[in-house]
């Protein structure tokens, strides 16, 4: 076998800061478990079992037998806890580099500095990839850059040896620590990943918003269209960061996703990315963002916010409640009386029925009896059909009366609802569009999908990205999109205006925000 180069051999055979593991005794341990099986379990006795495995390893390595020590490691490095996967992936590095698999070291070691296991080894994998490639006569590093297809392993390359036509591939300008990718600024990147949870319970909601990026990025010319990448995280939500390392190591430099507010949350704990992050939820109210994580959400409590900001504005005070008794009720009725008294307004009477009921003729007289001057109601289609009737029929037919989206039908938009005249409500642009503006209503409705407006979020996600850059900058920015007119606070968080309507003559109409509410 050839010798290796000082520093190389220096850097392969030193084990990593954190993860010194000694064998037991000084001497080689015999093992008759089996590496893989151990790999997939986490007690502390099994740990320790791969610990000694690992130093086995090691001393492998270390005595010149790069090829022992592959077959010594577990096929699942994965599996494995932090501390020790990062000392399995620095032993099969290293023994790739003896045997001179430069490409796989580079993509190996690659794993270790984007895993984030701690910034001691993200800096050993960028010196051992480093000095291993100095090592390297330069015809060697030219040849390995034309036979490079990972972007990754291309970066590195470049690093080592810059291309004098393609400066900007330097691996320099990759994220990592130290060093963040920035939000694109007016135009599309090279390369766009989504996650989304594809397969499980999830899977119609993430195929319908996969549907909206797909419909986005076809209708982009083709000189300016990325490479788009799936990613599929299944269910489980700690799938999220894996999926995001993944994407980041195969050259992405703008993320959308993950859905759910579980896997959102997955990255609460990381105080940098190094790639930018379109999130589809908000993890939650306390969480600090950063310039590298935007947070794109439809959650009911923001229609909610603006539906008591609207009944405020157009002069009412006294507010009534209505809402189904169910964690979405709650969460509304909430949202609105929390909105409507820190602006002045006061919630006279909060009202819960049923989700099976019928008859509201009880609550409604309860509500007529405080004397409100208006209502604010939360309802299925089906079940506001029942109640405006019978609020006329009380004679309450004056009372305005403002709903969330919940009770728009998209799919039977053109057709009569006489029922809930005089209703008002916020809607997403597209949704509330006869002929649909550049084609919006037709790629949303192609196919009757079962989630249009999940439809929307993933267009105008992806339509988003050459704008995030602007609207992080200018506070008064805005960008119309098909869920909303849309701008970014000063937590990271796209906030969306709504367009209003009210039902007239059986069908939804422009409502005049801020005219008269009497």
């Amino acid at each position: 076998m050839p010798r290796l180069p000082l520093i190389l051999a220096a850097l392969i055979l030193a084990p990593l800061p954190t993860m010194a593991l000694e064998r037991p005794g000084g001497g080689h341990a015999h093992h008759a478990h089996d590496p893989l099986a151990l790999a997939n379990t986490h007690d502390p006795g099994s740990n320790r079992e791969m610990a000694q495995v690992l130093a086995e390893a090691r001393a492998r390595l270390d005595a010149g037998k790069p090829l022992e020590a592959l077959r010594q490691l577990p096929w699942h490095l994965e599996a494995l806890p932090d501390e020790l996967r990062a000392q399995a992936l620095d032993i099969q590095a290293g023994s790739e580099a003896a045997l001179g698999r430069t490409m796989d070291a580079i993509k190996t070691w690659h794993i270790l500095y984007t895993a984030r296991i701690s910034p001691e080894h993200s800096a050993h994998a960028r010196r051992s990839i480093q000095a291993m490639l100095r090592g390297l006569p330069p015809g060697d590093i030219r040849a390995l850059k034309q036979r490079a297809r990972n972007p990754a392993t291309l970066h590195w390359l470049n690093d080592a040896q810059p291309d004098a036509d393609h400066p900007e591939r330097s691996f320099r300008r990759l994220t990592g620590p130290g060093s963040v990718k920035e939000l694109p600024q007016g135009v599309y990147p090279e390369h766009v990943a989504v996650i989304l949870p594809l397969s499980g319970r999830y899977g119609n909601l993430a195929e319908a918003v996969l549907r909206g990026v797909k419909a986005s990025h076809r209708d982009l010319a083709s000189s300016q269209r990325p490479q788009l990448s799936i990613y599929d995280m299944g269910e489980p939500p700690e799938s999220a960061w894996q999926k995001y390392q993944e994407a980041v190591e195969a050259g992405a430099e703008i993320i959308i996703g993950p859905l759910t507010r579980e896997a959102a949350a997955q990255f609460t704990e990381r105080p940098s990315l190094p790639v930018p992050l379109l999130l589809l939820n908000q993890p939650g109210d306390d969480f600090t963002s950063t310039a590298q994580v935007i947070q794109f959400a439809l959650k009911p409590e923001h229609e909610t916010a603006q539906v008591a900001h609207l009944a405020y504005t157009r002069g009412h005070r006294r507010a009534a409640i209505m809402a189904p008794r169910s964690s979405l009720g709650d969460r509304l009725a909430s949202a609105f009386n929390h909105q409507f008294t820190q602006q002045g307004g006061h919630v006279i009477s909060v009202q819960h029925y049923a989700p099976a009921a019928t008859d509201f003729q009880v609550l409604l007289r309860r509500i007529l009896a405080r004397n409100v001057d208006m209502l604010f109601l939360v309802a299925s289609p089906e079940q506001a059909r029942m109640i405006q009737p019978q609020l006329r029929y009380l004679h309450a037919g004056h009372l305005p009366v403002y709903a969330t989206s919940h009770l728009f039908e998209v799919q039977n938009r053109h057709e009569q609802d006489p029922d809930l005249e005089g209703i008002i409500f916020p809607e997403m642009p597209a949704m509330l569009s006869r002929q649909g503006a550049q084609g919006d209503d037709r790629r949303l409705l192609h196919g009757n999908p079962a989630w249009p407006h999940l439809v929307a979020m993933g267009i105008d996600a992806f339509t988003l990205i050459p704008e995030l850059d602007r609207l992080q900058r200018d506070p008064q920015a805005t960008h119309t999109g098909l869920t909303g007119h849309l701008s970014l606070d000063s937590q990271g968080r796209l906030v969306r205006e709504f367009d209003w309507a009210h039902f007239r003559n059986g069908r939804p109409a422009p409502l005049q925000a801020h005219q008269d509410g009497s």
